[in-house]
């Protein structure tokens, strides 16, 4: 059970305790019987162009809609008191390779895995992730030597968010 629900529950038990005691009587469902409520889920639009321009799509734990917005599950979230951000780390992996046109060969393949959204008490907000790349030697995409770089948590992109779109 997450110290979330633990707090709501014990915010319930205390508010229908006091309620009973002040001679108010509530339906209201047992609080054991309180549902969870479903992990918060990234829905992310990377850009127009990772849509256009990337041919294969293969993804692991994640998923894609028509519109190209990619929705990573299972977020679980954090707040720094002391540093005032709140982050959401979500899972889930999309591995997109590039083609090239008109055929089957891959000329590159980025992969994006397990996000967080970071938004500190000032509402400045970032998207990191885990990156990495592989670039395999095809001639056909100009490439003789094969190449990657490794898995790095690399901040994707910044935002500014009024606090209430995120509190």
């Amino acid at each position: 059970m997450s110290a979330m629900t633990r707090a709501r529950r014990a915010m319930a038990g205390t508010i229908v305790s006091g309620l009973a005691l002040s001679g108010l009587v509530l339906a209201t469902p047992s609080v054991a019987s309180a549902e969870e409520a479903p992990a918060p889920t990234l829905r992310w639009k990377v850009s127009q162009q990772f849509k256009n321009n990337i041919g294969a799509r293969v993804y692991t734990g994640a998923s894609e809609d028509a519109e190209g917005v990619i929705t990573f599950p299972n977020g679980v979230g954090t707040h720094d008191s002391g540093s005032g951000v709140t982050s959401v780390k979500y899972s889930g992996t999309v591995d997109a390779s590039f083609n090239f046109p008109g055929s089957t060969t891959r000329c590159y393949t980025i992969t994006i895995a397990d996000p967080s959204v970071e938004i500190d008490a000032t509402g400045a907000g970032r998207i990191v992730a885990d990156v990495s790349s592989d670039v395999p030697a095809v001639a056909q995409c100009g490439t003789s030597v094969a190449s990657s770089t490794p898995v790095t948590r690399v901040t994707v992109t910044t935002f500014t968010a009024a606090a209430s779109a995120w509190t």
